[in-house]
């Protein structure tokens, strides 16, 4: 064990410690360079340790690491550590499993793929000569759509997109009827498939200004400015965050990206816990399109590829508006190095219009306006960008939104368009997609034991009570 007065058990881990950590396990388990590093995050310790934790006391941190090399087949491992005493607490093996996809393997399924003669003359078939233009496009596979002669193999598949320019959007161009089955160890071209619609729409799909034909830039859009000149009304103090009686601790891994650890309110100076940990576990899209282009369409966006990882900086004026406080995230690459992503978390408090109001002929009008603080963050996976708003209010309520935007997955279509999408010009189609966001909420509302209740409004039958059968009740089910 280690002191570490300025750290908290919850924080994320720093560049130091991912360091330390992949030292000690290279060391320690002869890990040569074939090894790659899946995940490196922070274990958390359980709820009454962390409860237990004063401010300058010793402190255990430890690491999990999931890794695996990509020239022994079967070779998943996880390792826990402890950090700053160099110990190994264990080496698990994990035959027939597949860690996530890393950022590092899709940009090494393009390059390989980009480079390989069969698929230079597949494209130059299609009249695609310039390779800097095409985007190989990696999705993971679920087991048991993998093909039999691979299932010992680390397998990718791809959609094919290209640019009309350098700074044009690719997926407005589809590179129809090609498939292509990659090895992220090796970048091995296991299987080229050409049997589907090889009809390609081209839409006008360009979205940077200067490209859109015709454009005329809005003109009637005066400047909007939120001022705070006494400051924001909340405080950073390393990962903890302040406002108003709120209080919290903002954690960030390369799976949930954004976690907020230790929720409380103070309640007439009694500190109320409301939840111990906030995040999403898993964002499930599948493709409702049963066609050969389609049909293996599914993303496990976080366990497959990482909220984390696909976090983008943010903007000041453009993501966020406002007197804002941002917050760098600290992640890894797939060798192992410390990565950081700046102004990743958006911290900015915001009106929310009325929360009171009532007009007397006699007391005149008494108005209350609504304050929330907003914890925000921001990832781009493939062509959907996800925006997350988690909102704190004045009277203790918690609202979490997910947005949606970017751009659609088009494919083209011959004479008659499919029926499981949306048209989108004469020979393009969106297919019909679903988002599942599963959320997961370790939920202390003064203290452990707790309850979730679904509560509806019920209509009661007529009856001599109810006559007329206007009368409405409210109902609460405990969901056991």
């Amino acid at each position: 064990m280690i002191p570490l007065a300025s750290r908290h058990p919850l924080d994320p881990l720093s560049a130091d410690e991912i360091t330390e950590a992949v030292a000690v396990l290279r060391a320690a388990k002869s890990l040569d360079d074939s090894w790659r590093f899946a995940s490196i995050e922070l274990v958390e310790p359980p709820k009454s340790e962390v409860a237990a934790y004063a401010p300058g006391a010793p402190l255990a941190r430890r690491a999990r690491i999931v890794c695996w090399s990509r020239t022994e087949r079967g070779s998943v491992h996880s390792a826990v550590l402890l950090l700053g005493d160099g110990v190994v607490e264990s080496w698990e093996a994990h035959p027939g499993k597949q860690p996530n996809v890393t950022v590092d393997e899709f940009h090494f399924g393009h390059e390989a793929l980009r480079a390989n003669p069969e698929v230079i003359a597949l494209l130059a078939d299609r009249g695609i000569t310039d390779l800097d233009l095409v985007i190989f496009d990696i999705w993971a596979f679920s087991g048991y759509l993998v093909p039999d002669a691979h299932k010992h193999r680390r397998v990718g598949w791809t959609d094919i997109w290209r640019r009309d320019s350098p700074t044009s959007n690719p997926y407005a161009n589809p590179v129809s009827g090609l498939c292509l089955l990659v090895d992220l160890d090796t970048g091995e071209l296991l299987e080229i498939e050409t049997d589907r619609d090889t009809s390609d729409g081209r839409p006008m799909g360009e979205y940077v200004p200067e490209l859109v034909p015709g454009l005329e830039q809005r003109t009637d859009r005066k400047p909007l400015e939120i001022s705070q000149p006494e400051g924001p009304g909340f405080t950073v103090d390393g990962n903890l965050l302040t406002w108003q009686n709120w209080s919290m601790r903002i954690g960030f891994n390369h799976r949930e990206g954004l976690v907020l650890h230790t929720v409380a309110y103070d309640d007439a100076g009694r500190r109320r816990p409301i939840a111990h940990r906030m995040s999403f576990a898993e964002m499930i899209v599948p493709y409702r399109d049963p066609t050969p282009t389609h049909a293996r369409r599914t993303a496990f966006d976080i366990g497959e590829w990482g909220l984390g990882f696909m976090t983008t900086s943010l903007t000041l004026g453009c993501d966020c508006l406002g007197e804002i406080r941002y917050l760098d995230a600290v992640l890894h690459d797939a060798l192992g190095n410390p990565t950081t992503i700046e102004q990743a978390i958006c911290l900015h408090e915001e009106d929310a219009g009325v929360l009171w109001k009532h007009v007397d002929e006699h007391a005149g009008t008494e108005i209350r306006r609504m304050r929330r603080m907003v914890v925000s963050f921001h990832a781009t996976v493939a062509n959907y960008e996800y925006i997350t708003y988690w909102r704190f209010y004045e009277d203790g309520n918690i609202e979490c939104e997910v947005r949606a935007t970017g751009i659609m997955v088009t494919t083209g279509f011959g004479e008659q368009a499919p029926p499981y999408g949306t048209v989108v010009d004469d020979h393009t189609y969106a297919p019909i997609h679903q988002h599942f966001l599963v959320a997961r909420l370790d939920l202390d509302v003064d203290g452990a034991a707790n309850t979730v209740h679904m509560t509806e409004t019920a209509q009661l039958p007529v009856g001599p009570d109810n006559p007329d059968g206007i009368a409405l009740v409210q109902r609460s089910t405990p969901l056991r």
